[in-house]
């Protein structure tokens, strides 16, 4: 790969990344409760969300809802 390929790529990769920057900058999550009794969960489909809340209530200092 010359240099200038390799530049190109940089460019690139800073054009992505910039793009995704702005579009992560621009979110804004919301509140997720620690506390699985505050949602009703399905098991399968929300395993990866069950296991999630576990783990954030096994924190010390955790508060009810984190963003």
């Amino acid at each position: 790969m010359t240099v200038k390929d390799r530049a190109a790529v940089v460019e690139n990769a800073r054009t992505i990344f910039e793009q995704d920057r702005r579009i992560i900058e621009s979110q804004r999550p919301e509140e997720i409760p620690t506390d699985l009794r505050d949602e009703l969960h399905l098991k399968v489909p929300d395993a990866s969300g069950i296991a999630y809340r576990r783990l954030l209530s096994g924190i010390s200092g955790a508060t009810p809802f984190m963003p």
